[in-house]
């Protein structure tokens, strides 16, 4: 548990326990991070939301949906895929595909991650961040990772 509410709280009351803020949580960007929000019933009014800070000092009150990777309408995956593969939506299921050129998956993965920008996998099916190596020139290389 990172943060909590002992009380009832209005919604978007964001200050009202000084347990509602965690500590600084260190992300990399690119990495998905699971959260995971529990709430118990009480009377009336139940809400929950969740928000963050930026690195940059923007505050994010509550998450907006954008940041999230998996549209509202469509469960995120969870099925854990075997290194080198990630899960795509086919239109109606999430299923385990080899990683596409330009990503990898460590294994026990939900999603392939992409090469960091200035280098470029031409592997399919990549298991480990080493393949992804530094683009030669400007212009090559994938868009998500050059």
């Amino acid at each position: 548990v990172i943060a909590s509410v002992s009380g009832y709280t209005g919604s978007r009351e964001w200050t009202k326990y000084s347990t509602q803020t965690s500590t600084v949580i260190s992300l990399s960007a690119g990495s998905l991070y699971k959260m995971v929000g529990l709430m118990k019933e009480g009377t009336g009014w139940d809400h929950f939301a969740a928000g963050t800070t930026l690195p940059s000092g923007t505050e994010l009150y509550p998450i907006p949906a954008s940041y999230f990777p998996f549209p509202a309408e469509r469960s995120p995956p969870s099925v854990f895929c075997d290194a080198g593969s990630g899960n795509t939506w086919d239109g109606s299921a999430w299923t385990c595909e080899s990683c596409p050129q330009g990503k990898f998956s460590l294994g026990s993965a939900l999603l392939c991650t992409s090469c960091v920008p200035g280098t470029y996998s031409g592997t399919t099916g990549a298991t480990t961040s080493d393949t992804c190596q530094v683009c030669e020139e400007a212009g090559t290389g994938s868009s998500e990772g050059s």
